[in-house]
């Protein structure tokens, strides 16, 4: 197991997991921000919890929707894989910058995911809701991801109908 102890006052280190997602290669890129914005509200997270400590490896999803399944999302799985293995020892927090990185599947499948996350062992906090950590005992936290997932999948959805709209428009002028 790699839980670290300081032998002095034998208080177990916890563990940070940062996941980011972006849904295009191009978002990734040099000049784009989406990881930067994920990545300054990881720091900020552990600057407001100096109790934690980042884990080592980096877990991004680069060119991956959120509106597919998350099992199709290989650093998603492999945290909450390596979760439900024990390898973040104990109260990793899974932290994401909005509810949208983690999801932006039907609420059913969304609220999967986040049971999923709590069963293996994970506490959750989103930037955007001002980096709380949240666990499965929290009782609020599944009407206000219920919310979030609400929002997340309707705004993929509605993104979806508008470049719909926009190739029917350009092939209609063809």
């Amino acid at each position: 197991m790699i839980l670290k102890t300081n032998p002095k006052t034998q208080v177990s280190t916890r563990f940070a997991i940062s996941y980011s997602r972006v849904s295009t290669e191009i978002q990734s890129g040099e000049y784009k921000t989406g990881l930067a914005r994920q990545d300054d509200g990881f720091r900020s997270f552990l600057d407001q919890y100096p109790n934690y400590k980042a884990w080592d490896q980096k877990f991004e999803d680069i060119g991956k929707s959120a509106f597919q399944t998350y099992k199709n999302r290989s650093a998603l799985t492999a945290i909450i894989e390596s979760a439900e293995n024990g390898v973040f020892g104990d109260d990793p927090c899974l932290v994401i910058s909005e509810v949208s990185r983690l999801t932006r599947e039907p609420q059913k499948e969304a609220n999967k995911l986040l049971n999923r996350i709590f069963d293996a062992g994970l506490s959750i906090s989103v930037c955007e809701l001002g980096s709380q950590i949240w666990t499965e005992k929290d009782q609020i936290v599944y009407i206000i991801f219920q919310v979030m997932f609400l929002v997340a999948h309707g705004e993929s959805r509605e993104k979806s109908h508008r470049i719909k709209g926009m190739h029917d428009n350009h092939i209609e002028r063809l």
